[in-house]
């Protein structure tokens, strides 16, 4: 397992997401609109169930794909096996898209261009661009790469470490469908709620280890760990997520800056706790500190992973 992770995250940070190759992910999106139809269909009278009979259904198509592919692959020896272990790991985490993302949008706010960094940023949040100033669209993009730094690396690698690829692969179906599915919008407030309890459910170690961890990725990076465990410690538990508090709430605390409120969702403001303290307005440069420190942290959570360490001992009360 631990061969098939490093080539894993090798593989990611030397490929990224190529757009002119085929990604599972989009498959699985495709099929998740079909189970969708098929659910609706079958349980017209309760959304809840279609939800769940969507999920499930993916759920399965995964783990039996998955499944298949590692043992046609042991059949042509170790080697063989783990290659396809670590290129199915590959597929479900994302860092360096992450953090490309992230630069696009510094780009643009580096050259004045908010009409770019808004079209940038809107490809990695839900929220309306259009009615963001600049320290709104860095605010959103830091929340979105701390966040996503669960869903996108830590929570597929420790799946993988723990029951290894086939669990990260469904881990990575659970993700999309409460990434599909997961909004209070009208149409999805109860078809998505399995999805988006079951994500929260899978989430739930990893981004408590995620959270743990980015205070000592601080003391190698242009950050502070004092005030990111001060902040972790006391503003974890305000994010309306059950998760995104721990990795949000860290990094807030280790830049210094205050990360949450008000935000336009689909036409409608919400407004969300904040996290952090105001020390000082955000600044472009903030998005790059925030990759070197997810950097780190994902260095720390995949040695820890490879090693087989047991991690239960970095979480906090």
């Amino acid at each position: 397992m631990t061969a098939m992770i490093l080539i894993a995250v090798a593989l990611d940070l030397l490929l990224g997401d190529p757009r002119f190759l085929p990604h599972p992910v989009r498959g699985i999106g495709a099929l998740f609109r079909r189970a969708e139809k098929a659910g609706r269909w079958i349980f017209p009278a309760h959304p809840r169930l279609a939800g769940l009979f969507a999920l499930l259904c993916l759920i399965t198509i995964t783990a039996a794909t998955a499944t298949g592919i590692l043992l046609v692959a042991a059949h042509f020896g170790e080697t063989a096996h783990t290659a396809a272990g670590a290129v199915i790991i590959y597929y479900t985490i994302a860092f360096r898209d992450l953090a490309e993302h992230g630069m696009a949008v510094k780009r643009a706010l580096t050259r004045d261009d908010l009409t770019g960094a808004g079209k940038e940023v809107a490809m990695i949040i839900s929220r309306d661009p259009e009615t963001m100033g600049r320290e709104a669209i860095i605010r959103a993009t830091v929340e979105s790469m701390a966040e996503n730094l669960v869903d996108a690396v830590t929570a597929p690698l420790f799946w993988a470490a723990c029951f290894g690829p086939v669990a990260a692969a469904v881990y990575r179906t659970i993700n999309t469908g409460d990434a599909m599915f997961g909004y209070k919008t009208e149409k999805y407030r109860d078809f998505g709620f399995f999805p988006a309890r079951i994500d929260d459910l899978v989430n739930l170690i990893p981004a408590r280890i995620t959270g743990a961890v980015i205070p000592f990725a601080a003391i190698f990076s242009p950050a502070s760990p004092l005030r990111s465990l001060k902040i972790l410690s006391r503003d974890r538990n305000k994010h309306q997520s059950p998760n995104g508090g721990h990795p949000e709430a860290a990094v807030a605390g280790a830049l210094g800056i205050r990360l949450g409120g008000p935000g336009n969702y689909f036409g409608k403001i919400i407004n969300k706790p904040s996290q952090g303290d105001d020390l000082r307005p955000p600044v472009a440069e903030d998005i790059s500190r925030t990759i070197i420190l997810m950097a780190v942290a994902a260095t720390i959570v995949t040695a820890l992973l490879a090693a087989g360490r047991p991690l239960f001992i970095l979480l906090k009360p």
